[in-house]
């Protein structure tokens, strides 16, 4: 249930980045897209974690 709200911690963090980006007058469009090693990374990122997902949930033990 508390993990559901477990991004609430980083608002403030957000807010904060984005008033500095605009006050160095950064051109957020840019920042607001994702690029190829974006993806690269969030999908070997994703695998594995579904790799520490199987083996927690599949246990097994020390022998």
């Amino acid at each position: 249930m508390f993990a559901l709200f477990s991004f609430v911690p980083l608002l403030p963090v957000n807010g904060l980045l984005r008033r500095y980006h605009q006050d160095k007058g950064m051109d957020m469009r840019v920042c607001d897209r994702f690029g190829v090693w974006h993806i690269l990374v969030m999908i070997f990122g994703g695998f594995f974690l579904l790799l520490a997902l199987i083996g927690t949930l599949r246990g097994g033990g020390a022998s």
